[in-house]
């Protein structure tokens, strides 16, 4: 997949949020290149320390606080360097874009749209598979190979929230500031919380319907008993599940500790759609607040706003349209910086605590992100 300069953007969160005096050893403020060595060295273990200090000391919330205000400027800078790098690249192979990306073609260099909505944004490109000229403004088709002919402009834009597009030739990016839900499945992925599915082209498959059974599984990793789910061996009920399917030990685990129920008493319907409604429910339950007091199914779209959890542009843009993997993604992730209401700390950190998540596995993928939150 394609991303730019994230080593870079990651050594200047690292020094502004957590060493000045580290700055100075790697380069300075006008010339901020650290190499990645150092980077997942000194810098690194300069985190974890200043991490476990605070875990150490009980400060939760300023742990918390720190820990927020990291992946924050992460996003922030990795989006500034994103948007600034415009310099052409030989690809071959498959990339995750999103809505308004724009990526141009070098003559001769071809393109296939996978996966999501693109058009050309020229009359420059050439459909192979049925070869025909393609006219500006027009719709790809899914699969057909376009290369671009000899003029000097001339791509694609993305006009779907997310989509894969596999690149083979020169070609330049000129990246939009909409919500980078690749750069958030990233994160989840370097964390152990996110796998992808099947049969998806790159594995994350985020133009797909988020299904039931998907959901559940996010749910038992956000409350960390994804390998004690993959360890067991009691049964359920629900005969559309059967024995040999994929899920069915994370399912029976999750019947057996009362957490997950059937649309019948022998039905589980794991391929029916979830909508944002049903998503945020498993994640306020992820965060032990209480259901019947704090929140409820009929008013939790109003409740995560209510409680800070969500904010209101975030839930009405995540409950408009179809609720796809994209959107479970951004939930997933930023309900990790959620309040556990339990412990009082951010959930990511108390996973970290659980052993769930390991320690650099949690700064790794937090630094991956690009751009910031809905606001």
């Amino acid at each position: 997949m394609m991303r730019i300069t994230r080593s870079v953007a990651l050594a200047l969160v690292l020094c502004l949020l957590f060493s000045s005096a580290v700055f100075a050893a790697g380069g300075s403020q006008d010339d901020p290149v650290i190499s990645y060595s150092y980077l997942t060295t000194t810098l690194y273990d300069s985190l974890i320390a200043d991490a476990n200090a605070l875990a150490d000391a009980g400060k939760n919330a300023y742990a918390g606080e720190a820990f927020t205000a990291f992946s924050r400027k992460a996003g922030e800078l990795n989006l500034q360097n994103a948007r600034a790098n415009t310099d052409s690249v030989y690809v071959q192979g498959r990339i995750l874009l999103k809505a308004g990306d724009i990526l141009t073609l070098a003559p001769g260099a071809q393109a296939t749209l996978l996966a999501g909505r693109a058009s050309s944004d020229s009359s420059n490109l050439v459909d192979i598979t049925d070869g025909v000229k393609l006219d500006g403004g027009r719709a790809l088709a899914l699969d057909h190979r376009y290369m671009k002919n000899d003029r000097e402009q001339g791509g694609l834009q993305i006009d779907s929230e997310t989509a894969e597009v596999y690149v083979d030739g020169v070609v330049s990016l000129a990246y939009s500031s909409s919500t980078d839900y690749a750069s958030l499945a990233d994160a989840l992925h370097s964390m152990g919380l996110f796998s992808g599915m099947t049969g998806a082209t790159t594995g994350y498959g985020l133009e797909k319907s988020c299904t039931r059974i998907e959901a559940l599984i996010m749910f038992l990793r956000l409350i960390g008993v994804e390998e004690q789910a993959a360890a067991y061996t009691g049964t359920h009920p629900f005969k559309d599940v059967p024995a040999g399917h994929w899920a069915y030990r994370y399912l029976a685990y999750a019947y057996s500790q009362g957490l997950a129920y059937g649309t019948s008493t022998t039905a589980f319907s794991p391929s029916k759609n979830v909508t944002a409604q049903e998503y945020l429910t498993f994640l306020m339950r992820c965060l032990h607040y209480k259901e019947g007091t704090d929140f409820s199914y009929k008013t939790v779209l109003n409740d995560v706003t209510t409680l800070d959890v969500f904010s209101s542009r975030e839930i009405q843009f995540i409950n408009s349209g179809s609720f796809l993997r994209n959107r479970m993604v951004y939930l997933s992730y930023y309900t990790l910086f959620g309040t556990e209401q339990n412990s009082g700390k951010l959930l990511l950190l108390s996973l970290v605590d659980a052993g769930a998540v390991p320690e650099s596995a949690a700064v790794a993928g937090a630094a991956r992100i690009i751009g910031v939150r809905i606001s």
